[in-house]
């Protein structure tokens, strides 16, 4: 098995990287890029056989400030037959016109695939994927925070009036706003309820789900209740909700 690795540029111009060496009729493609790199690339494909070269697929990259590692697979290819590989590279969206990557092709004569075609590989987002931040007021209904496929890194809820009434931050793993009775995934209480059915408790939440986050499914959602175990709307406060998540 051999590869060879070569530049892909930014601008009007396509950037062809062929396969070198002695080629099979599979293909991986891989691309390095910055951790922050905001480019979706395209990438035509073609194979060569002992007959001309024929176009075999294309697909575009998602971008590492979307959650891809930065240094990753993103395609593979197979063609019966083929003995050689090329491949074009243009930027679609993102980036800048200095913009550059780096894409490595790697064959072997050994192994063969299943379907003919191309098939874009993503890495999914992990821990060390790149982080958003996002910042919403809750106030009366309850607000989406992050989409179905990000990882939670973490949220932070902040009263927006200390002095007013004391409820639960509660979250919730759903396609669609929640309603009352549905549970949440997580549950604090802030503020304090008068009668002392609570201690005071900080007008401060924060849910860290740990060091490998959790992934969200349907969609984050949040809501102010007066009841932790399930949602029951609570008017008269509202609080302020930071987001750290790697975006799908």
């Amino acid at each position: 098995m051999s590869a060879n690795l070569g530049n892909i540029q930014a601008g009007p111009q396509w950037s062809d990287l062929a396969f070198s060496g002695k080629a099979g009729p599979t293909l991986s493609v891989c691309l390095a890029e910055e951790v922050n790199s905001t480019c979706e690339w395209e990438c035509r494909v073609l194979a060569r056989t002992e007959h001309g070269s024929f176009h075999v697929g294309a697909f575009r990259t998602r971008p590492p400030a979307r959650g891809e590692v930065p240094s990753r697979l993103v395609a593979t290819a197979f063609f019966p037959g083929a003995i050689g590989w090329l491949t074009s590279w243009h930027l679609r969206s993102g980036g800048t016109l200095r913009s550059a990557a780096a894409a490595s092709l790697h064959s072997s004569d050994c192994c063969s695939g299943s379907i003919p075609g191309v098939t874009a590989m993503l890495s999914g987002v992990g821990p060390t994927s790149q982080r958003a931040f996002t910042f919403e007021a809750l106030i009366g209904a309850p607000r989406l925070l992050a989409p179905a496929g990000a990882l939670l890194a973490q949220v932070g809820a902040q009263l927006t009036d200390p002095a007013g009434p004391a409820g639960f931050v509660l979250l919730f793993d759903s396609t669609a706003a929640p309603v009352a009775g549905d549970v949440p995934i997580w549950a604090e209480h802030v503020g304090s309820v008068a009668g002392g059915a609570f201690a005071a408790d900080p007008t401060r939440a924060e849910y860290q789900p740990g060091a490998l986050g959790r992934p969200v499914t349907l969609g984050l959602w949040a809501a102010f209740s007066s009841t932790a175990n399930v949602y029951t709307a609570l008017a008269g406060n509202t609080f302020e909700a930071t987001t750290e998540a790697a975006l799908p």
